[in-house]
């Protein structure tokens, strides 16, 4: 049994039971709010995996919720729901984030292919964060090997500058091992 936590927001009320009722059935967890604001709240004290948010609601549209679970450290996988949906939103939310986008009717079988990806993508992220940090504990980063502060303070150097595309210079003096 997955037990990947969805939150479902949805301002009409009978969509938003029913996609309970359908996802509780796949195995999920879930909980349901009426709009954006609420939705935030509940992502707030909460903390699922998966978010999924129509696109037009009253206090909090879709989009602006989706901005502010993006903006997150932990940020949930989220997918929109639209009946009015274009490319050109679709793409947009994309950019700013979301997980994927749903046109209404929702499609059942195209939902539940997302939820499972997109619990198998969290799961793989947990599992990625946890041996990164047993590493971190460890003193192991890649090949280099070293668990005294200075080594640690070097490995988050390392981790901080990886993503980016600047050049780095490494200086020391002549055989310490700076390749």
């Amino acid at each position: 049994m997955n037990q990947e936590k969805v939150l479902i927001v949805e301002d009409e009320e009978n969509e938003r039971s029913g996609l309970a009722e359908l996802i509780s059935a796949w195995g999920y967890r879930t909980e349901t709010a009426k709009d954006g604001a609420e939705g935030l709240e509940r992502f707030t004290a909460w903390a699922p995996g998966i978010v999924i948010t129509d696109l037009k609601m009253p206090r909090m549209s879709g989009m602006e919720l989706l901005e502010r679970i993006a903006s997150q450290p932990h940020p949930a996988a989220v997918v929109l729901l639209t009946a009015q949906g274009s490319i050109d939103l679709a793409v947009d939310a994309m950019k700013t984030g979301a997980y994927d986008f749903i046109q209404k009717p929702v499609d059942p079988a195209r939902l539940k292919t997302i939820l499972n990806n997109a619990s198998r993508q969290r799961g793989t992220e947990r599992e990625l964060e946890a041996t990164r940090r047993k590493l971190r504990d460890t003193g192991v980063l890649g090949s280099m090997v070293g668990s005294s502060k200075k080594m640690q303070e070097i490995f988050r150097l390392i981790e901080m500058v990886a993503p980016s595309t600047a050049s780095v210079l490494i200086t020391g003096e002549s055989g310490t091992g700076k390749e």
